[in-house]
C-alpha cells in the first residue's frame, strides 16, 4: 500500500510538538508535509528532519504585529468600546467580512494547488474552529474531498474557560448575526464565539461550525481523542459523537515509556542537574498567565519571582518545564534562584513520572501525572476557578504563593488526589500511535 501524503498545519508550537512526536513514532508509515505559517521556535529542529517542510511565515493571515501599541490600541477600540463595537458589527461589518473572506480564499487557492501537486489525502489541523489559516485549509480540503483530521494534543477548552476568555464587549451576542455563533448562558451571559465579521465570513464561505464552542463542532471529519472521558465530555457539550475516535496520543506513549523506566531516568536526571538524591522531586509546568493574556507581564513575572524565592529555601529538587509557546529569554532568571531549581530542556513526557509532586495550572499535563500516580496540585493565581476540570480526581487548588508553600510543607496525607478513576484518562498501553495510524487508514487495531 502506498504511503498517504498528509498535509500538517499546526497553529502553534504546542500542536507542532505533538505532531512531530506522532510522525516520529510512526516511523515513516505516513508521509507528512508540514506547512508552517508562524514564527516557530521549533523550525530549525523541524528542518533537520527528512520531512518536507514549507515555511510560509510571511503568510497574509499572520502579518499583524501583535506587539504594536497602535495595533493594540485600535484593537481595544473596536473590540471593547461601545462606538468601536457598533462600527465593527454594523457600518464596517460587510467590509471587514469581505476583507477576511478574500484573505481566506487567496490562501485556500494556494493550499488547493499544494494539495493537488502533492496528492494530499488527509489534512491535519489542531482545530476546526479557526478563522485563520485552518479555515483556508478546511475550505480547500472540502473542495477536494480531502479528509480533515484533528489529532488530540491538549485538553480541549471547556465552555466555562471559553466564556471567561471572551471578556471584550464585541463578543456579546447582540453583535452577532449568525445564530450558530451564539451560546446562551444564564451564568456568564449570551456570547458569540467569533467576532461578528469573522462569523459572517465563515458563514458566507459555508464553513461556519455548527457549534464553535466545542472541538469537532465544525467541518472536521474525524477528531482523535485521548480518552473515553474526553469523548463523553465533548459529546455533553453538543459535539457530534460519531466524529470522535478514542485513540490516545503519542505523548501518552512517551509518558508510559518514562513511567516504565523512571528509576534510570531519575538517576540520570538528578546526576546531570547535580541534585541530591535524598530530596523529593517537584516538577513545575510553569503557567502561562501572561502569554494567555490573563494578566500583564510585569504582574506575571512578579508572582513567579516571589514564588521561586520561597521555593528556594524548601527541601525539594525542583525541575521547571516551560510551555512550547513561552519565550525562554523571559525565564532564564529561574536558573539563578537556587542550586536546587533548574529549567529542563526535555519534554515533560520524558520526565513527569519521576516527580513526587507535579504542579501546573488547568493543563492536560495533569492527566499525564495522574496516570503515573504522581500527586498533583493546581495553581490558579488569576482565580479562574474552573469547576469542571478533572473534578473527580480531587486535585488541590492553590490560589496564592502562600497556599502553595503551605501545601508543599504540609503533611503528605493532606494532599490526597483521588486516583481511583485514572483509567478514564486514556489507554495507557503504549499503542496510541498505532491506533492513530489505524484511524488515518479507516481501520481498527486488532
Amino acid at each position: 500500500m502506498n504511503k498517504k501524503n498528509v498535509l500538517v498545519i499546526p497553529s502553534h508550537d504546542a500542536s507542532l510538538v505533538e505532531y512531530v512526536r506522532l510522525f516520529k513514532r510512526l516511523n515513516g508509515e505516513l508521509n507528512p508535509i508540514f506547512y508552517i505559517t508562524y514564527h516557530s521556535k521549533k523550525l530549525v529542529e523541524l528542518l533537520n528532519t527528512h520531512w518536507h517542510v514549507i515555511n510560509d511565515v510571511s503568510h497574509p493571515l499572520n502579518t499583524t504585529n501583535k506587539n504594536s501599541w497602535v495595533a493594540n490600541l485600535l484593537k481595544y477600540f473596536f473590540d471593547n468600546t461601545t462606538l468601536g463595537c457598533y462600527l465593527q458589527s454594523d457600518l464596517l461589518l460587510s467590509r471587514l467580512a469581505n476583507k477576511a473572506k478574500n484573505r481566506v480564499l487567496d490562501n485556500a487557492e494556494k493550499l488547493t494547488s499544494l494539495m493537488v501537486a502533492e496528492n494530499i489525502t488527509d489534512l491535519v489541523i489542531s482545530s476546526d474552529r479557526s478563522s485563520g489559516i485552518e479555515a483556508a485549509a478546511c475550505y480547500a480540503a472540502k473542495k477536494l474531498d480531502v479528509k480533515i483530521i484533528i489529532p488530540a494534543f491538549a485538553y480541549s477548552a471547556t465552555y466555562e474557560s471559553s466564556y471567561k476568555l471572551r471578556t471584550m464587549k464585541i463578543y456579546h451576542a447582540k453583535y452577532s448575526q449568525v445564530p450558530q455563533n451564539i451560546k446562551r448562558c444564564a451564568i456568564y451571559g449570551d456570547k458569540g464565539f467569533y467576532r461578528p465579521f469573522e462569523s459572517l465570513m465563515l458563514h458566507e464561505l459555508g464553513i461556519h461550525p455548527e457549534n464553535p464552542w466545542v472541538l469537532g463542532g465544525g467541518v472536521a471529519d474525524s477528531v482523535l481523542l485521548d480518552s473515553k472521558r474526553e469523548k463523553s465530555r465533548l459529546a455533553s457539550y453538543g459535539g457530534v459523537e460519531t466524529k470522535y475516535q478514542v485513540t490516545g496520543t503519542a505523548a501518552q506513549d512517551e509518558v508510559l515509556h518514562c513511567y516504565n523506566n523512571k528509576a534510570s531516568i531519575k538517576k540520570t536526571l538528578l546526576n546531570n542537574a547535580n541534585f541530591s538524591t535524598d530530596r523529593p522531586i517537584l516538577i513545575i509546568s510553569l503557567p502561562q498567565y501572561f502569554e494567555h493574556k490573563l494578566m500583564g507581564k510585569e504582574q506575571h513575572i512578579e508572582i513567579f519571582k516571589d514564588l521561586f524565592e520561597k521555593l528556594a529555601v524548601l527541601n525539594y529538587s525542583i525541575f521547571v518545564s516551560l510551555h512550547p509557546k513561552s519565550d525562554r529569554d523571559d525565564y532564564q532568571w529561574i536558573n539563578e534562584c537556587s542550586p536546587n531549581i533548574k529549567i529542563i530542556d526535555c519534554s515533560l513526557t520524558n520526565i513527569i513520572a519521576i516527580a513526587d509532586i507535579f504542579m501546573g495550572t488547568y493543563t492536560s499535563t495533569m492527566c499525564w501525572a495522574l496516570m503515573c500516580h504522581v500527586e498533583c496540585v493546581i495553581v490558579d493565581h488569576p482565580n479562574l476557578n474552573y469547576q469542571d476540570f478533572l473534578s473527580e480526581f480531587d486535585i488541590p487548588v492553590c490560589k496564592s504563593n502562600e497556599e502553595i508553600i503551605k501545601f508543599l510543607t504540609g503533611p503528605k496525607q493532606s494532599r490526597g488526589c483521588n486516583f481511583e478513576s485514572i483509567e478514564q484518562l486514556g489507554e495507557f498501553d503504549g499503542k496510541s500511535s498505532v491506533r492513530i495510524f489505524q484511524a488515518f487508514n479507516n481501520s481498527t487495531l486488532e
